[in-house]
């Protein structure tokens, strides 16, 4: 893992040394905090706590084939299986639920889009318990891809490479099978700590390889598009997690386009991913926006070379 980047380690310090949440920095992000509150409060005056709770331990895994140019033939179905958000802190039996649902599930490679614990400040020793045990059931069976979080300090980082975990913080790994090989990108956190570096991160980029990119926030899409990446995969925004009906989303805290913010989608040549995350932020509801584990086939696109 590269050193910590100096906007990372100037926020961490402040939040430990402060005992504040590295979001407060943000007015913005203040106001959703305060507005997760109200939320929380009015679902219990209607008496829809346990409602949006169950809702938000509803996990399910969703499929889809993507296309991705220059892709070679020995890479063509490999499955990747992505998650963000986990939060494995913010509901008692999460952790217990993503594990036994991983156990049933086959893929080729697992990437893990950050934010692993729910608060954003304090310990992490019950994240990383409940972490260990979902790691315990992938690695040995897939190799595993990991970057960081807003809700993550830098240590997590140390600790998802103690068990095994590739972690790619502004750093590129390369997937090979079959003589074929795949360049992985992974970008820290840009939303909170500022701390992207796509420079850093290609500087021992293998040239000739098809590369996708992993990042917490989508807020990176236009600039990855310019750089010529096939697919980018998102997390952050929890696909709005309580919506209206249909999905549609009433917040993302990320500065995008609401169709940049859950699901699939395409901007020019660039496809795009962005999870709805495992866990839950602010309060532990879910509505009309169910928790997901996406296993990610890729195919070679019509203009793929063997």
């Amino acid at each position: 893992m590269r050193p910590v980047h100096p906007n990372r380690r100037v926020r961490e310090l402040e939040c430990f040394e402060r005992g504040v949440s590295a979001v407060s920095r943000l007015p913005s992000l203040r106001a959703l905090i305060r507005l997760n509150r109200v939320v929380a409060l009015l679902l219990r005056i209607m008496m829809l706590e346990r409602a949006g709770r169950s809702n938000a331990l509803a996990l399910r895994a969703v499929r889809f084939d993507v296309p991705v140019r220059g892709l070679p033939h020995s890479l063509d179905g490999v499955t990747m299986c992505f998650m963000s958000d986990l939060h494995l802190d913010s509901l008692g039996p999460l952790s217990e639920i993503l594990a036994d649902m991983l156990a049933s599930l086959r893929f080729d490679l697992v990437i893990l889009g950050g934010d692993y614990r729910y608060h954003d400040h304090g310990g992490v020793a019950l994240s990383e318990r409940k972490l260990e045990r979902v790691l315990a059931g992938l690695v040995g069976r897939a190799p595993v891809y990991a970057t960081l979080g807003n809700h993550d300090v830098y240590e997590t980082g140390r600790f998802l490479e103690h068990h095994g975990a590739i972690v790619l913080v502004n750093d590129t790994a390369v997937y090979r099978r079959g003589g074929g090989g795949l360049a992985i990108v992974g970008l820290d956190d840009q939303h909170m700590y500022e701390a992207a570096d796509i420079e850093a991160a290609e500087a021992e980029m293998p040239a000739g390889l098809p590369k996708i990119a992993v990042s917490h926030t989508p807020e990176l899409y236009r600039t990855l598009a310019r750089r010529g990446y096939a697919l980018c995969l998102f997390g952050h925004t929890h696909g709005g997690q309580i919506c209206l009906p249909g999905g549609f989303p009433l917040m993302t805290a990320a500065r995008v386009p609401r169709r940049i913010a859950r699901g699939r989608w395409r901007y020019g040549s660039l496809e795009g991913y962005t999870s709805t995350g495992v866990g839950t932020s602010g309060c532990p509801a879910r509505f009309f926006c169910r928790p997901e584990v996406a296993l990610i086939t890729l195919r070679q696109s019509a203009e793929a070379s063997s």
